[in-house]
């Protein structure tokens, strides 16, 4: 797939490309997870992102 940007600078378009082809460690995959969680989770009351790491550490255990 071609992308054509005319007004996007070619640096950034190049920089975009090597971190696309960087492999995710675990820990980005955790922090991905988290956040994806928290904006689905964190519009109820008392919701933290610590309650939610700490939730889906309880969960990975079962």
């Amino acid at each position: 797939m071609k992308v054509v940007a005319s007004k996007t600078d070619g640096k950034l378009l190049a920089r975009l490309a090597a971190a696309a082809k960087k492999p995710l460690t675990q820990a980005d995959i955790e922090q991905q997870r988290v956040s994806f969680v928290y904006s689905v989770m964190g519009q109820r009351e008392g919701m933290t992102r610590a309650k939610v790491e700490n939730l889906l550490k309880q969960n990975a255990a079962v």
